[in-house]
């Protein structure tokens, strides 16, 4: 249990992405950031 946010995280620095997470009054907010292949120039 418990393990859900780790995972997620390791699996999107695995694939250059990055994990957000901001807290404040109304709640948490988390933003997850992938890059997209051939955008911005690669051309992987």
């Amino acid at each position: 249990m418990g393990l859900g946010l780790p995972i997620a995280q390791r699996t999107v620095v695995e694939h250059n992405g990055k994990i957000e997470i901001a807290t404040g009054q109304d709640g948490t907010a988390v933003t997850v950031t992938l890059p997209v292949p051939g955008a911005g120039g690669d051309e992987k």
